[in-house]
């Protein structure tokens, strides 16, 4: 075996340990980044069509008033019914929250109230204490597993997107669906060992700084 054939098989070893570490990390759950997409080419400023939900979000059922859909939009926007796109690659820059692709979740906003929602059935990582993605900021989503509801909070902040995150510990190495609902943007889905912080932390950092605040000004 040559010096080449040694350093190659060292690097298949450690692509395949990462591979492994990765969907261990993910459970059975695929694609949460959305970024396996196959859609055609829409030149920047121009919009979509329809495509078959197993090219635009491989993995997921799309959901539309509780229905389950066999097509969704692709870098197209609907007019007052309920709607689940892909966007990208050639899409506005904003809404793209990481990668090539983002998925945008559009509720009726004309005739009878209908939902838009997205949901893959997999396992639970056993270590996972937290479900996060990227959203909107003045998005509206709500998260389920198995049809149980995961209360949400921000967790975080970008000048693109907020960071939520749901406790997820009692599911771990439970196999269920998990569906995201709402209206916004959606990226980036993992799975974390770290746990949401409880509600009452914010709560009380919040009034401390109040109180400080209050303080500071009562010595001015």
């Amino acid at each position: 075996m040559t010096l080449a054939d040694i350093r190659q098989a060292l690097l298949t070893a450690a692509v395949l340990a990462a591979t492994s570490c990765l969907l261990h990390a993910q459970g059975t759950f695929q694609n949460l980044n959305f970024e396996q997409a196959l859609v055609p080419d829409v030149l920047a400023g121009q919009y979509g069509g329809d495509v078959l939900v197993t090219n635009g979000a491989p993995h997921w059922a799309v959901y539309l008033g509780g229905t389950q859909q066999s097509s969704m939009f692709h870098n197209n926007l609907s007019l007052g019914g309920p709607a689940v796109s892909i966007f990208g690659p050639q899409w506005i820059s904003s809404q793209i929250l990481e990668g090539n692709y983002t998925i945008s979740l559009q509720p009726s906003t004309a005739g009878p109230p209908l939902t838009a929602a997205i949901g893959q059935t997999g396992s639970i990582p056993l270590t996972a204490k937290s479900v996060r993605f990227y959203g909107q900021a003045n998005g509206g989503y709500a998260v389920t597993f198995g049809g149980q509801p995961i209360p949400l909070i921000t967790i975080g902040s970008t000048s693109s997107y907020s960071i939520f995150g749901g406790d997820i510990s009692a599911f771990a190495n439970q196999t269920g669906e998990l569906r995201f609902q709402g209206v916004g943007l959606l990226d980036a889905v993992q799975f974390s060992t770290v746990a949401i912080p409880e509600p009452g932390v914010f709560g009380l950092s919040a009034l401390g700084a109040l109180l400080l605040g209050w303080r500071v000004l009562r010595r001015r």
